[in-house]
């Protein structure tokens, strides 16, 4: 496995606050319905649907993957260390309790959908030039099919391809678009220790389990079932 590495990261604030205002990427609401007769209410989020992108560098025999700092993977992995003390993270006087590199998730390449101008391939093709450095034709992927996440809050829609590529089209480092905050370690995993991450092994920070994120393995599976044969 080889890695564009960034510089350690160090987390020097982390506080929760009650969302106040509009957010520019997820509107909550509460929905009424009657279902066989029932009065019922459910709370939903809406937010803007993803490609996912599947890369492989045939040159390296590697899947091209991404590893970044998820804020609400961090927030999560705190309160399973501290007992679900959400109030002693709403303080600014309280230090981060963990290190940065426990909000750390390793993903496959993806973004949000959110310009209508352009289609989800040209999105997609997009997306693996600012993460991963690759530059991809958009009618050069494979469309791998579509998915629905978080079903019980947003049910937001990925569109997955699948892209193969080689060193003589890596134009850049990648790592995400700085001016929006993004800071991308793009991970050179070799197709032979898939089963590693299958396993759980090498995704992260895990605490009494191990972890791997639910897209990135299926990722790894559709790959393995499809492509691995002839890699």
């Amino acid at each position: 496995m080889s890695s564009d590495s960034a510089p350690k990261q160090l987390l020097t604030k982390f506080v929760v606050s009650p969302l106040t205002g509009p957010s520019p990427y997820i509107k909550p609401y509460c929905v009424e319905f009657v279902l066989d007769g029932v009065n019922r209410k459910w709370h939903c989020m809406r937010n803007h649907d993803a490609v996912v992108i599947i890369v492989y560098n045939t040159d390296r025999k590697a899947l091209v993957l991404v590893r970044q700092f998820r804020p609400a993977t961090y927030l999560q992995r705190c309160l399973e260390t501290n007992g679900g003390n959400l109030e002693s993270l709403m303080s600014v006087e309280t230090a981060p309790p963990l290190p940065a590199e426990a909000g750390d998730v390793l993903e496959a390449c993806a973004g949000i959908v959110d310009k209508p101008d352009k289609s989800l391939a040209e999105i997609a093709a997009e997306e693996v030039l600012e993460e991963c450095g690759y530059r991809v034709e958009p009618d050069k992927l494979e469309l791998v099919g579509c998915c629905r996440s978080g079903v019980g809050v947003s049910s937001a829609k990925q569109t997955i391809y699948y892209a193969e590529v080689s060193d003589s089209v890596r134009v850049s480092e990648g790592g995400g678009n700085a001016a929006e905050g993004e800071r991308i370690e793009v991970v050179h995993w070799p197709v032979d220790q898939i089963d590693e991450l299958l396993l759980g092994n090498g995704g992260g920070t895990s605490g009494s389990c191990n972890e791997i994120y639910i897209g990135l393995q299926f990722c790894l599976l559709w790959f393995k079932v499809n492509k691995m044969q002839s890699s």
